[in-house]
């Protein structure tokens, strides 16, 4: 069935039953923009710039940065529902965001096979502090002493 999907013309997703359509309707929204890539995006709810991530099913991802880890570092903020948005409603595409995993710690020791890790997009200092100048914040969690500076028993400020 899968297979079948990728096959057919705009006219006959027409006729696909409405759940379909709509998803297939979404994947549109944000065709310029590609799953990973960083965006800003005006918030709809308080109108001012919000940092976002653009997610699997086109849907920008808000993120956060964590209160004691490297400041150039963000994740996808899961305390946020993603926002759906239009290429136009983008007003910038972070051209310097690279992406990456960080091991969650555990208190088996090591990382190992199969461990959990968080998605981390990490970005230019020049970028970040040209973002903040022009009214961008990032919201800062706090995430406890199990990640970040804290657990790899760097300095505590």
């Amino acid at each position: 069935m899968a297979c079948s999907l990728l096959a057919l013309t705009a006219s006959e997703a027409l006729h696909i039953s409405r759940p379909h359509r709509f998803r297939w309707h979404r994947r549109f929204l944000l065709s310029e923009y590609m799953e990973g890539d960083v965006i800003v995006i005006a918030d709809p709810d308080t109108a001012k710039q919000r940092l976002c991530v653009v997610d699997c099913d086109s849907l920008a991802q808000p993120v956060c940065r964590k209160e004691d880890d490297v400041p150039e570092d963000v994740y996808l903020d899961l305390r946020v529902k993603p926002v759906d948005v239009r290429n136009e409603d983008v007003q910038l595409l972070v051209q310097d965001a690279m992406y990456g995993q960080r091991p969650v710690p555990s208190l088996g020791g090591g990382p190992g096979y199969g461990a959990d890790a968080d998605e981390v997009w990490s970005i230019g200092q020049e970028t970040l502090s040209s973002l903040e100048a022009q009214g961008l914040t990032i919201p800062v969690l706090d995430v406890g002493i199990a990640h970040g500076e804290k657990a790899r028993a760097g300095p505590i400020s």
